[in-house]
């Protein structure tokens, strides 16, 4: 099952300080909701996959992200979630489970994080397009995206656009 990887990282690769995104940047907000669910068609939705601690950095107005299928990866099955959300245990069960129970209303399937969710997709040669918003600052992170430049080469990125004293940039990476 083929899928994408979302995410916004500062200068040196850092994704989140102490469980929550180190800054504010709508612009970054808004394009992660029109990446994650435009579809080219209108019966299907796209499929977010997230680790736990992604799903409990969410405000709960936003869980689940509307207009998507959301998947949340957890070891712990006593875990409760909304209704309209699905948890598994690993990325690749939760792969499988799009691919055989969703694949007819699923149109695209999208890894949102965190950290050692995006170093497990990074492995997979499933693993095709990466949508990366850089943040032109050095943020204080404790956690960080993994190394990816070797498999991947950039093939599209946005003029820098500048939201209060954040500069950034969108960028997208497809597989050698």
């Amino acid at each position: 099952m083929v899928f994408s990887i979302i995410a916004a990282i500062e200068n040196n690769n850092g994704l989140g300080f102490e469980g929550q995104i180190p800054w504010q940047l709508s612009a970054d907000m808004r394009y992660f909701k029109k990446i994650t669910t435009t579809t080219n068609s209108s019966s299907k939705k796209n499929v977010v996959i997230m680790g736990r601690n992604t799903w409990n950095s969410l405000s709960d107005k936003y869980r689940p992200l509307p207009d998507r299928l959301n998947i949340v990866l957890s070891r712990h099955a006593a875990e409760q979630f909304s209704k309209s959300t699905i948890w598994t245990t690993s990325l690749q069960k939760a792969l499988n489970l799009v691919e055989l129970e969703y694949s007819s209303a699923a149109e695209q399937v999208f890894v949102i994080g965190g950290a050692t969710i995006y170093k497990e997709a990074l492995k997979s040669v499933e693993c095709e397009t990466l949508y990366l918003t850089r943040i032109m600052k050095d943020i204080k992170c404790d956690c960080f995206f993994p190394e990816y430049n070797k498999e991947y080469e950039l093939l599209s990125k946005s003029v820098p656009a500048k939201e209060g004293n954040l500069k950034y940039i969108f960028e997208i990476y497809k597989r050698k």
